[in-house]
């Protein structure tokens, strides 16, 4: 027997075989491996599928140009609209890219979840919500959904941020996939702001009573370092100034800047590893070797002017 017949009969034999264990398998009542599951109800599964249109006002207002002449202008209203839904994951390397994309990202957000509330009966318990509806968050790409939920919880529903926040914190699931770049995107302040600034104010709040969250849970551990490493201990509470991107290192990088108005220091710690040496110097005297990020934080605190946004 050649070759090809022994290896066409070892195929036959062993197909054989797994039959042979399927049926031995299901009369015991086993499943056979690879056997198709069969459900006493199949569900059908919904597939939402979102289009961008114009809405009705937009419709009004392109006729009225359409019909004073300006077709082009009638026409790019309905571009303006249909393009946030034409292309999935824009190129956001441009601003214009960056827009779109966080337009879509709302766009998408905004309509999954007014479908939730579509689903809820008149006079439902909104704190029963969480039983009812949850949602994936994978990689930062959708986590508007976030201060949206609590917006429409809050502005549509008149429901108190506290109980909003205690229904949304329960509703939302998070993975990230990876730490790459593409994964840990963020936005830019003013495009955000000017897009969805009441989304902003609500992401602000939120940052407000988390600090205070982790103040009240691990109390002295912000003057800690400064303790360790200065000999330093602060009178009162360090005032957060801003917080900077650090995008030049690493697209998910923050820093956060605090100024401490009122500070004492009993004791100069020894050189080590980690500092060298420490001083403190006039505004016109600091070292040459001071780099230039620092010296620009130094600027903004000393002349009360706007932080930047990068470090």
């Amino acid at each position: 027997m050649t070759r090809t017949r022994w290896i066409f009969v070892a195929i036959v034999v062993a197909a054989l075989a797994i039959a042979g264990i399927g049926i031995f398998l299901s009369q015991r009542g086993g499943a056979a491996p690879g056997a198709a599951l069969t459900v006493d109800k199949p569900e059908a599964v919904k597939v939402r599928v979102l289009t961008s249109l114009p809405i009705e006002p937009w419709v009004r207002s392109a006729a009225a140009d359409f019909n004073a002449g300006d077709y082009a202008k009638a026409v790019q209203q309905q571009i303006d609209s249909e393009v946030i839904s034409k292309v999935l994951y824009p190129n956001d390397q441009t601003p214009q890219g960056k827009e779109l994309r966080l337009r879509q990202q709302y766009f998408f957000v905004a309509c999954s979840i007014q479908d939730v509330f579509r689903y809820i009966p008149s006079g439902f318990d909104l704190r029963q919500l969480p039983k009812r509806f949850v949602f994936q968050l994978n990689d930062t790409h959708p986590t508007v959904a976030v201060a949206e939920m609590m917006r429409v919880l809050m502005d549509e529903r008149h429901v108190p941020w506290i109980v909003a926040w205690e229904i949304t914190s329960k509703m939302f699931g998070y993975t990230s996939h990876t730490l790459l770049p593409e994964a840990l995107e963020t936005w830019p302040i003013d495009i955000f702001g000017r897009l969805l600034p009441r989304h902003l104010e609500i992401i602000y709040e939120i940052n407000h009573r988390f600090l205070a969250h982790v103040r009240a849970r691990f109390p002295g551990d912000e003057a800690r370092e400064l303790d360790e490493e200065a000999g330093i201990l602060i009178d009162g509470r360090p005032e957060l100034f801003s917080i900077y991107g650090n995008g030049q290192l690493f697209p998910g990088d923050h820093i956060a800047l605090f100024v401490v108005r009122s500070w004492r220091q009993p004791r100069i710690p020894k050189p080590n590893a980690e500092i060298a040496e420490q001083g403190f110097f006039a505004r016109d005297q600091l070292p040459s070797a001071l780099n230039p990020p620092t010296f620009r934080r130094i600027n903004e605190i000393l002349d009360a002017s706007a932080p930047a946004e990068m470090w």
